[in-house]
């Protein structure tokens, strides 16, 4: 899959961020240059993460993203066009699942 092996081994940023809970659902944000990786790594229980805010990218710019749901969801990928002020994503998430998503500066695409 092409977002997996874009993927970077090294990164400039790491944030943690909410609703993190030790056991039951990580979510991480993640910068290499000015491209964002979102990974959400879920618990033993099912978890909605709906209106989730994109808080850590930059609010000067407009992304394309690529969301990709784990294979328990058919890896079914959106592309979106999200800035940091006006877009949020819906995860939905069984027990350990998972979701990872692809911001990139519109200018980089």
């Amino acid at each position: 899959m092409k977002i997996i092996r874009s993927i970077p081994t090294v990164w400039d940023e790491t944030r943690v961020l909410e609703p993190s809970n030790i056991g039951e659902v990580a979510i991480l944000a993640r910068r290499k240059g000015g491209v964002w990786f979102l990974g959400v790594i879920n618990g033993p229980n099912c978890a909605e993460l709906d209106d989730f805010k994109l808080s850590f990218l930059s609010s000067k710019k407009k992304y394309q993203s690529l969301l990709l749901s784990s294979p328990v969801k058919d890896n079914i990928k959106e592309k979106i066009k999200v800035t940091k002020n006006s877009s949020s994503i819906d995860i939905k998430l069984s027990p350990a699942d998972g979701f990872v998503a692809m911001f990139k500066p519109m200018k980089e695409i």
